[in-house]
C-alpha cells in the first residue's frame, strides 16, 4: 500500500499544478494561432488548386 501511495503522490509533486498553470497560459493564445495557420494552410491550398485548374483551362483553349 505505502507503493501504491508513493505511486499516486509521485505525478502530483511531479508539477501537476505547473502544468495546469502553465497550460492556463498557454490556452488563450493557442485557439488564434491555430486559426490563422488553419487559414494560412487553406489559403495555399486554394491557390494552388486555382492555379493548376487556370492552367488546365488554358491548355485545352
Amino acid at each position: 500500500m505505502e507503493s501504491k501511495s508513493e505511486t499516486t503522490d509521485l505525478p502530483h509533486s511531479n508539477g501537476e499544478a505547473p502544468r495546469d498553470g502553465d497550460s492556463d497560459t498557454v490556452e488563450d493564445p493557442s485557439p488564434f494561432w491555430a486559426a490563422c495557420i488553419t487559414v494560412g494552410v487553406t489559403l495555399s491550398l486554394f491557390l494552388s488548386f486555382y492555379n493548376e485548374l487556370k492552367m488546365i483551362i488554358e491548355q485545352v483553349r
